[in-house]
């Protein structure tokens, strides 16, 4: 789920399209992180699992999450201490996190980027370009 949609307020909110690419974005890293080679250790999986799709915050009557995804957006707090061994999909990941939220010193570059159209051209191109591992 897109981390508008779990804040703190999300019942003012009205689901949008961009609200499911960035719940796309969670699930390629989902699965990846479940059935792709990676240097992550089974602590710090769990440690990313829990604190990236799981952790949330209850207030009797509100309840919201995405304090680990927010923290990610950031600086990658949680993504850049798991590395994917292919290189495309790694690259795939990064690309589509920097069009989501840019790091700090890659804002100008990607401004503007989170956008349907942007998206889909990224993909499509990325799909010709690229050679996914066998079986990936």
């Amino acid at each position: 789920m897109s981390i508008r949609m779990l804040s703190f307020n999300h019942a003012d909110y009205k689901h949008t399209f961009k609200d499911d690419m960035e719940s796309l974005l969670y699930v390629v890293l989902y699965c990846a992180l479940l059935y792709q080679p990676h240097n992550g250790s089974t602590k710090t999986l769990t440690a990313l699992y829990n604190g990236f799709y799981e952790e949330y915050k209850d207030f009797g009557t509100t309840i919201y999450g995405g304090v680990g995804k927010t923290a990610n957006r950031g600086d990658r707090a949680w993504t850049e201490r798991v590395r994917f061994d292919s290189p495309a999909l790694q690259e795939w990941l990064d690309t589509v996190m920097n069009y989501h939220s840019p790091l700090i010193q890659d804002r100008e570059k990607y401004k503007g980027m989170w956008e349907p159209d942007k998206l889909d051209a990224f993909w499509s191109n990325f799909l010709k370009t690229h050679k996914l591992e066998r079986n990936n």
